[in-house]
């Protein structure tokens, strides 16, 4: 019985912990065949996500990275700082290839929205990135996100004088999606859970009763 009951109980655990949300990475084509200072590109979600990290292609040598975001698109300001917000600076130290940024971010796109994504470092060749076909033409996705084809910046953050289009990220966007909601479902399991248990305990009350 309590077996039957322990295979019940564990059927349970997996309704309650059905929520939660893993860690998803999109990857972009490689490999890069030119690079600048920056790459500009947006993410559209198509479920609710959280965007958690990028990776970009680095050339070899240390470098100051920032990261900036703003809401909706980055096309029509990508050359002045207005609407954009600073969300991470790091140190790395470029390999020559695709490598994680060590910036932890919680960007939230909702449903059917776009962020635009900005990775900045002062040098002119320092991110590495591929020809594109169009600005916003879809370069990677699945079922959550997409990311967008962008524009390469040079070494001045917001140089309004250059801008190079299309430019591809040579990376990754890594994000968690919203889990879906189940809190009535999880109530109901917790009193079933209490139901099943009490009501073994006392038929093994019972059993205990009779046998004696």
């Amino acid at each position: 019985m309590f077996k039957r009951l322990a295979a019940m109980t564990a059927g349970i655990m997996l309704v309650l912990t059905a929520g939660t949300s893993l860690a998803q990475t999109v990857s972009t084509p490689t490999p890069s065949n030119n690079g600048a200072g920056g790459i500009m590109f947006d993410v559209t979600a198509t479920n609710a996500v959280t965007v958690t990290g990028l990776a970009s292609q680095f050339s070899v040598g240390t470098r100051t990275v920032n990261i900036y975001t703003r809401p909706g698109t980055h096309v029509g300001f990508s050359n002045a700082s207005a609407g954009w917000s600073l969300v991470g600076t790091t140190s790395l130290t470029g390999t020559g290839a695709v490598q994680s940024i060590p910036v932890v971010l919680s960007e939230p796109i909702a449903a059917g929205q776009t962020k635009g994504f900005y990775i900045a470092q002062a040098s002119s060749s320092g991110i590495k990135y591929r020809d594109g076909t169009a600005v916003g033409a879809v370069a990677a996705s699945d079922a959550n996100i997409q990311i967008l084809e962008g524009t390469g910046k040079p070494m001045l953050e917001f140089d309004p004088s250059s801008n190079f289009t299309p430019r591809v990220l040579v990376g990754s966007v890594t994000y968690s999606a919203a889990p879906a909601p189940v809190p009535t479902l999880s109530e109901w399991a917790m009193i079933l859970l209490g139901l099943i248990l009490a009501g073994g305990a006392a038929l093994y009350i019972q059993r205990r009763q009779l046998i004696a």
